[in-house]
Order: structure tokens, then C-alpha cells, then sequence
């Protein structure tokens, strides 16, 4: 097994739920006649979510946390999206990396403990 085989077949075992999600919602949307919408995966979700990535995160596309985050705020939900330039899947910064803690831990103090407000999008 080639270097590439293995990371093909690393990447499609990670992306088969994705694939899965598609092939049923594409087999629903048949039967029910209609197109499949992005935001019908995300109609049960009222958490307040916490969205964050790499700018070129070729494992988990940052186009998948926006289309999240832009479909939880037309819903009203509490969300935040938090992009990090010239990062990948992992973030490698040290600043980054202080940020996204700092991030973590005020979420976390909002919305699980109430009491603080969350890291606004300008930064700490």
C-alpha cells in the first residue's frame, strides 16, 4: 500500500458519514420531491455553538463551519465563528492556540456556568 492509498483511504473513512448524510438525504429528497436544503441538517440545533478553524483546513473546510454558522444565526441560535488565517486542522500559532482557549473557556463560562459573556469577534 502506496503513502497516498493510505491517506485516500484515511480521508474516506473519515468523510463516510458525510457521504452517508448525502446519500440519504439525496434518497429523501427523491421521495419527497424536493431539493435537499443545507440548513435542513441543522433544525434541531439550539445549543449555542462555538464554530472554529483553520482558514486552509483541507480535513474539515472552513465553507463547512461558515454554511454552519451562517445557518445556526439565521435560526437565531447563539453562534460564533472564529477563523484562523494561514492555519490548517491544526492550529499551530502559539497566539492561535492562547486565543482559542481563552475562547473555549469564556464560551464555556456564558453558556454552561452563566456567568460571563463570551470573547466578542475583535479578540480578548
Amino acid at each position: 500500500m502506496t503513502m497516498e492509498t493510505r491517506i485516500d483511504v484515511k480521508i474516506v473513512s473519515r468523510m463516510w458519514p458525510v457521504f452517508a448524510l448525502l446519500l440519504a438525504a439525496a434518497s429523501a429528497s427523491s421521495q419527497e420531491k424536493r431539493p435537499i436544503e443545507v440548513e435542513d441538517q441543522f433544525l434541531n440545533i439550539e445549543t449555542p455553538t462555538l464554530v472554529m478553524g483553520g482558514e486552509d483546513d483541507w480535513n474539515v473546510p472552513i465553507l463547512n463551519s461558515e454554511q454552519l454558522y451562517q445557518a445556526l444565526r439565521r435560526r437565531g441560535v447563539p453562534t460564533q465563528l472564529v477563523v484562523y488565517p494561514g492555519q490548517s486542522h491544526g492550529i499551530r500559532v502559539p497566539s492561535y492556540q492562547v486565543d482559542r482557549y481563552q475562547r473555549y473557556l469564556s464560551w464555556y463560562d456564558k453558556w454552561v456556568k452563566g456567568t460571563s459573556k463570551p470573547v466578542t469577534e475583535e479578540g480578548i
